[in-house]
């Protein structure tokens, strides 16, 4: 194991990569596994390590408000899937006296019918 650091050309950051030997069967050749440790300090030469996330900087402020946000929007969506549920027992409701109102029509109808087949 060995510490390897890389510098960005665009950039002149120095980045810290924890980099490790491994054999490769296929190709009969040692190849480098690397591990991203975190941004090289200019001044003073120390590693600051990552946040273990890519492209994200810890902000423990930032995740406070994240989490409320979510806790919210999560409130919200209870409050939607509610009012949804309401919505479907309502028209559960209407189906029924709709499915009733439609049979006793259905009823007259075939007694209306009767009364008219017997007349003839």
């Amino acid at each position: 194991m060995a510490i390897v650091y890389v510098t960005n050309k665009k950039t002149g950051k120095k980045y810290a990569y924890e980099s490790v030997s491994v054999w490769n069967p296929e190709l009969k050749q040692p190849r480098a596994k690397r591990k991203y440790l975190g941004v090289v300090d200019e001044e003073t030469g120390e590693i600051i390590p990552s946040s273990k996330k890519r492209g994200r900087k810890p902000n423990p402020d930032k995740n406070t408000a994240e989490n409320e946000e979510k806790a919210s929007g999560r409130r919200t969506y209870k409050k939607m899937v509610e009012d949804m549920q309401k919505i479907i027992a309502s028209r559960d409701d209407e189906i029924k006296q709709l499915k009733a109102a439609n049979r006793k029509l259905t009823s007259k109808i075939n007694r209306i019918e009767s009364i008219l087949n017997n007349d003839d």
